[in-house]
């Protein structure tokens, strides 16, 4: 018989622990393998490339946001690169862009949160100096101003979506909020205009902090949808709150000088003085440099926020 406290016991206590260190993560490891092998079997028997999900047995469900407002969707267009043959089914996020790029020379003027009281002036500059630029509206703004997106539009501009609400908290809350917000802007070009918008622009750009945690499957949602998405390289910083027409030249053109290629501008159309008053020495000024303006379409690969690592 061991006596409890001898140094056989303690010898036998010893080997015993040293047993149950080996045995313990041993077993659970065997458990876990097969339990990662049964699910990568149903993994692999319910992926197949089918979106609809047919496989009743598979544990991947296609998100029910993808059933939502059917009808928004990009309008069917072809670029250089890009083609489909399913009219009725825009294309995924790998046509979308085709492969060619900006000329280095180009800059895009974008003015987001319009129509505004400043709207009209815009227009007339842009006209005045034969330039076209890109606008994103907000659905609540264009409702509020009824005929500004379709002079927009008949000047020859491109109008893209800003979100219906420009209320990040809500918009952001989820993506079924964010389909709604973007669906009503949508609907409100397309009864503005008479034409269906295919580009957008994220409120905050496509990755901001109150979409943090979601942003990657907006995206994606928008592109499976066959809209596109630009952010920016230049910053006007003409919604300071010291902002002069000076300053929000200065800041265009410098960063016009220093940005990489596509060289997106954002300016805001949200009724500041600064961004009207600046424009005639935006466009003076970089003409002078040896740059020509230009709205953006789908021909070029657009400029978008990098992940960070």
């Amino acid at each position: 018989m061991i006596k409890f406290g001898s140094v056989q016991f303690f010898k036998i206590l010893i080997l015993t622990m040293l047993g149950a260190c080996i045995v313990v993560p041993v077993t659970c490891a065997i458990v876990l393998a097969a339990k990662n092998g049964r699910l990568e079997k149903e993994l692999a028997a319910g992926s197949g490339g089918d979106d609809s999900n047919k496989n009743a047995g598979s544990p991947i469900q296609t998100p029910g946001y993808r059933a939502m407002h059917e009808d928004f969707r990009a309008p069917v267009r072809l670029v250089p690169g890009a083609s489909w043959a399913d009219p009725s089914d825009p294309p995924a996020a790998s046509t979308v862009a085709a492969a060619a790029g900006a000329d280095p020379r180009t800059v895009f003027l974008s003015f987001d949160d319009g129509p505004s009281s400043q709207t009209g002036r815009i227009l007339e500059t842009l006209e005045a100096q034969g330039i076209k630029a890109t606008f994103f509206l907000t659905g609540r703004m264009m409702r509020a101003r009824p005929g500004d997106a379709k002079a927009i539009a008949d000047k020859g501009h491109v109008i893209g979506m800003h979100g219906d609400s420009h209320d990040y908290i809500a918009m952001y809350a989820s993506i079924e909020a964010f389909l709604d917000d973007f669906y009503r802007c949508f609907l409100s070009i397309e009864a503005e205009t008479g034409k269906s918008p295919s580009i957008l622009r994220f409120p905050g750009g496509s990755i901001n902090p109150y979409n943090a945690l979601r942003h990657q499957a907006m995206i994606a949602e928008m592109l499976r949808r066959g809209f596109w998405y630009c952010d920016w390289n230049v910053d006007s910083g003409d919604l300071l709150k010291d902002a002069t027409a000076e300053s929000v030249a200065e800041n265009v053109i410098a960063g016009v000088k220093t940005a990489k290629t596509p060289k997106v501008v954002l300016l805001h159309d949200s009724g500041a003085e600064a961004t009207v008053g600046a424009l005639p020495e935006i466009i003076e000024g970089l003409r002078a440099e040896g740059y020509s303006f230009a709205s953006l379409d789908e021909a070029m690969a657009p400029l978008v926020f990098a992940y960070k690592e």
